[in-house]
């Protein structure tokens, strides 16, 4: 029987992640399953009561910051040399 890599299942787990995460951010599909599909510019009644801060929202979010800060944690190294070969890095980060 063939031996797993771990850190091969911690690279799929980290494209899985950063896939997700993506998808997350730039489409809003949480937002837009919790508000039944309504966007902000509707001028409807249920739009204008939806709650685009939505625990799960919430949820989702702070999970991220937990899981992206374990990955940075579990390659520190990595994260620092590429940090240090590239300059402009410390300047586009928060």
């Amino acid at each position: 029987m063939q031996k797993r890599n771990p850190e091969s299942l911690l690279y799929k787990f980290e494209y899985l992640f950063s896939f997700f995460y993506i998808t997350f951010f730039s489409i809003a599909i949480i937002q837009l399953i919790v508000s039944g599909g309504a966007s902000e510019g509707d001028d409807s009644f249920f739009a204008a009561n939806v709650r685009y801060d939505s625990p799960i929202t919430t949820l989702i979010t702070f999970l991220n910051y937990i899981v992206t800060f374990v990955l940075i944690s579990l390659r520190w190294k990595k994260v620092l040399a590429v940090f240090l070969s590239n300059k402009s890095l410390f300047f586009c980060s928060p």
